[in-house]
C-alpha cells in the first residue's frame, strides 16, 4: 500500500496573504517615491500666471503674476499674438528681487499690427 506524500506549509509556497502584504508595501513605496519626485521638481520653480490684458491699436498692456523664490531676480518673455496666433510683438521684462514670493507685474508690448491676445511665454531666474 502506497501513501501519497503530504505537502507541508513550507513545500506549498507562499500564502496569498504574503503576496497581498508584499504588493501593498510595493504600491505604498511607489506612491511615496512619485510624491517625493513631484515635490522636489517644483522646489525653487519660477511660474507666471496671466491675469489680464488691454489692447490698443499698436500695443498691448499685459498684467501677470510671478511666483518665484524670495530674493530671486527673474526675466519673463511676454508676447502679443494676432488672430492667426502669429507673434506681432514681444518683450523681455526683468523683475527685480523681492522679499515677496509672488508679485504682480504690468508690461506694455508694442505691436506691428493689432493683437487679439497676449501671454507670458515663460520666466526664468537670472
Amino acid at each position: 500500500m502506497s501513501t501519497a506524500p503530504v505537502d507541508t506549509p513550507a513545500q506549498q509556497g507562499r500564502s496569498p496573504r504574503f503576496w497581498w502584504v508584499l504588493g501593498s508595501v510595493l504600491v505604498a513605496a511607489s506612491v511615496a517615491l512619485v510624491v517625493w519626485f513631484g515635490l522636489s521638481g517644483t522646489k525653487g520653480a519660477v511660474t507666471a500666471t496671466d491675469v489680464a490684458f488691454t489692447r490698443e491699436p499698436r500695443e498691448v498692456t499685459m498684467v501677470f503674476d510671478v511666483d518665484r523664490p524670495v530674493g530671486t531676480v527673474v526675466t519673463c518673455h511676454v508676447k502679443a499674438l494676432d488672430s492667426d496666433y502669429a507673434t506681432v510683438g514681444s518683450t523681455d521684462v526683468e523683475i527685480p528681487a523681492s522679499q515677496e514670493r509672488s508679485t504682480r507685474e504690468s508690461v506694455v508690448v508694442r505691436t506691428t499690427t493689432q493683437a487679439v491676445t497676449a501671454t507670458v511665454d515663460g520666466c526664468r531666474p537670472l
